[in-house]
């Protein structure tokens, strides 16, 4: 089944207004994110691929570089990856509201 529009944008409102404290939403976030590029690339939902493998086939995309997308996605997916196997006493709330903002 093919992801629309929609789907990414009602994903990111649920993490986005979700009651989860701050520190647990970048993992979130990487739902986001894989819904996100599914989409670009055209690749059905149920299709698994490890977001890593998803950020590195965004070059691809036919206006990936004019959108900065590869620079983009590394960040957004190495910020997820960072904090996912982080200790909490790691947690910066500043970048994450940088990163936050960088995702909408």
């Amino acid at each position: 089944m093919k992801i629309t529009p929609s789907e990414i944008i009602n994903e990111f409102k649920v993490v986005y207004s979700s009651s989860d404290s701050e520190r647990s939403k970048p993992n979130r976030y990487r739902s986001v994110l894989e819904l996100l590029l599914k989409y670009l690339l055209d690749i059905p939902r149920d299709e698994y691929h490890s977001t890593a493998h998803l950020v590195s086939l965004s070059r691809t995309y036919h206006r990936a570089f004019r959108l900065d997308l590869p620079r983009k996605t590394r960040k957004l997916n190495e910020y997820f990856n960072l904090w996912s196997h982080a200790n909490s006493s790691e947690f910066d709330l500043v970048e994450f509201r940088e990163i936050e903002t960088e995702f909408k």
